[in-house]
C-alpha cells in the first residue's frame, strides 16, 4: 500500500512570531528558517508519537481489496472508502455502513 499526505494542515500548534518572541529575536529575518524549523520539529514529533498535529487528509492506495487496513496516523476522524468496480474507471464510493471503523485497537 502507498500513503499520501494530500491535504497538509493548514496551521501548526504554534506560530512563527510565538518562537521569536521566546527566543528573543526581535527582526524578521529569519523567519523562513524558522518556519522550516517549525515544519521539521512537527514533523519529527508525528512520526515519534504517531499522532497527527492539525487536521489533516491522507489517502492510502492499495492494488487489491483487504479486509483489514491498519491506520498509523492517529487520531482518526473519518474514513471514506473509494474503489474502481469491475476494473472500470469509474470512482465510486463504499456506503459507510458495510465497513467498520475501528479507533480503540
Amino acid at each position: 500500500m502507498k500513503e499520501e499526505l494530500t491535504t497538509p494542515p493548514s496551521n501548526y500548534p504554534i506560530t512563527v512570531a510565538q518562537i521569536r518572541e521566546h527566543l528573543n529575536i526581535d527582526h524578521y529575518d529569519d523567519d523562513k528558517l524558522l518556519e522550516i524549523y517549525l515544519g521539521q520539529a512537527v514533523d519529527y514529533c508525528q512520526r515519534k508519537t504517531g499522532i497527527q498535529i492539525g487536521t489533516q487528509t491522507w489517502t492510502i492506495y492499495g492494488d487489491t481489496w483487504c479486509d483489514v487496513v491498519m491506520l498509523y496516523y492517529q487520531p482518526v476522524t473519518e474514513v471514506l472508502i473509494n474503489y474502481y468496480a469491475d476494473g472500470g474507471d469509474t470512482l465510486q464510493m463504499l456506503d459507510p455502513a458495510l465497513y467498520v471503523v475501528d479507533t480503540k485497537s
